[in-house]
């Protein structure tokens, strides 16, 4: 693999002089944390499931309000003795009607918009446990990663004794 010829024959051997001594990245739970929470695309469903059911939340609050609506039409009538004449009189506009005002909904006991809301706060509960359960592994699978690592250095330092007392 080192040379570009391969002889079977070739009883060289090739002892390196000098162990590379590499820089050992240092070990910050916060950092890998941190990036972890940032690159992690499940994390990042779960914030934004949490932030759907807050906009849900605050609209079956809303629904808890009673509904007052400004109401409007426009219209025209063809009245005559016949259709043709009765036509004429639509489309050329002449008899316009239109009506305004305002329409106040307000239910009794608001049982539907009280049981919305209760499921809604349910779903926004379970949303901000889904976080958080989310959250505890991404740190499980943060620590699993930092105790792979120090097993590793451990590993190759045993390996480096090994090679220098044989």
């Amino acid at each position: 693999l080192i040379s570009a010829e391969l002889n079977a024959d070739d009883n060289r051997i090739f002892i390196p002089l000098t162990a590379p001594r590499l820089p050992v990245p240092k070990i910050a739970r916060a950092e890998f944390m941190q990036t972890a929470l940032e690159r992690r695309y499940d994390y990042q469903a779960a914030l934004l499931d949490a932030e759907v059911q807050e906009v849900r939340l605050r609209f079956a609050r809303n629904q808890l309000w009673p509904q007052v609506d400004l109401v409007a039409t426009y219209g025209t009538n063809g009245l005559q003795g016949y259709y043709g004449a009765a036509f004429d009189d639509v489309f050329a506009g002449s008899t316009p009607e239109w009506s305004g005002g305002v329409q106040v909904q307000i239910p009794f006991g608001f049982v539907k918009e009280r049981a919305q809301l209760n499921l809604v706060k349910g779903l926004k509960e379970q949303a901000v446990l889904k976080v958080k359960q989310t959250e505890l592994n991404v740190g499980v699978d943060v620590d699993t990663v930092i105790s792979r690592i120090l097993t590793n250095q451990q590993r190759v330092e045993t390996a480096r004794k090994t090679r220098e007392l044989n």
